[in-house]
């Protein structure tokens, strides 16, 4: 499977994103940390149309059981109560900062779903949720340069 492919599709999943496909493309795989960076970031982008398209029908899907629904909306509802303040001092910036620093929880993945969860209107989300993608991957290909350098 060439390179590019391998990072475009470790950008797409979860957990991984382009937060651990940008040092696998650059450190293991041997990759242009530009061409790194742009595949990941692409593939962590695809996943950000396809979350933000079918979390809902997902989740009303999902709702039909009764015992999943009882937890999804506990869940939900704990979430909106929890973070709520934060969302509506910061909005949309809360968002974008919760994206772009680079720590495990907090990537494309978990930026839609918050995005679901305030009901944020798509466009916008994509916009916001892909600004952060960008700043947390220039932030992790400099990292990845940077102590690659060192040795």
């Amino acid at each position: 499977m060439p390179h590019e492919l391998t990072v475009f599709i470790l950008g797409m999943m979860p957990i991984i994103e382009s937060r651990l496909a940008i040092p696998f493309g650059i450190g293991a795989l041997g990759m242009n940390p530009i061409n790194a960076f742009i595949f990941a970031i692409a593939g962590n982008f695809i996943a950000v149309i396809i979350l933000l398209r079918f979390l809902d029908p997902v989740t009303q899907l999902l709702c039909k059981s009764s015992f999943l629904k009882k937890h999804i909306d506990w869940l939900f509802e704990r979430t909106r109560t929890k973070h709520d303040k934060r969302m509506s001092e910061l909005g949309h910036l809360a968002l974008l900062i919760f994206v772009a620093i680079p720590i495990p929880g907090s990537g494309a993945w978990a930026g839609s779903l918050v995005a679901y969860l305030f009901d944020l209107k798509k466009p916008l989300a994509t916009v916001i949720i892909t600004c952060g993608l960008i700043i947390a991957g220039v932030i992790i290909t400099s990292t990845t340069e940077g102590v690659i350098s060192l040795f």
